[in-house]
């Protein structure tokens, strides 16, 4: 049986709490058109998988969000959408951290796996080295396309059963 090398862990909902409240509580504050927004035009109903997938930029998903919800676009917004994106994200779960360092002990490598928006990829920069943090973005793919996860299985040079 091969030895087990990396654990692939996702982020939101696993290592830590993440909710778009925050998000749809100041978008809702901004917004011009209050009877749009609350019609379907809210943070919770905008497709994100362009942006997640990396076909457009921070600027441009900024720009796309604030019509979308019917908020006036400023200099200033994307750094404001970006603040209210971090407030969603809470601290990691113990457990998940207990279980990481747990593997650590055990030489298998943590890896991290995820969906979440470009906005958000500093989120879990410190739990594992650089090389071994993966994103929709930036492999272009989203889970659960099973293609992301061969893709990664290739960059890490590993089989299923080594993950």
């Amino acid at each position: 049986m091969p030895e087990i090398k990396y654990a692939i862990f996702d982020v939101g909902q696993t290592v830590y709490p993440f909710t778009l409240q925050p998000l749809i509580d100041y978008m809702q504050k901004e917004t011009a058109e209050p009877e749009v927004f609350a019609n379907h035009h809210t943070p919770r109903f905008y497709d994100y998988n362009p942006y997640m997938k990396g076909k457009m930029t921070d600027a441009e998903f900024a720009e796309e969000l604030c019509f979308f919800c019917r908020v006036p676009y400023h200099e200033n917004r994307l750094e404001e959408i970006n603040q209210a994106l971090h407030k969603g994200c809470g601290s990691p779960f113990p457990q998940t951290l207990k279980a990481m360092n747990i593997l650590r002990r055990n030489k298998v490598e943590i890896c991290l796996l995820t969906n979440a928006l470009p906005l958000l990829a500093d989120t879990g920069a410190k739990l594992t080295k650089p090389e071994l943090a993966f994103t929709s973005y930036d492999l272009h793919l989203l889970k659960p396309d099973t293609a992301i996860f061969q893709t990664v299985l290739d960059k890490l040079n590993a089989t299923p059963e080594q993950t």
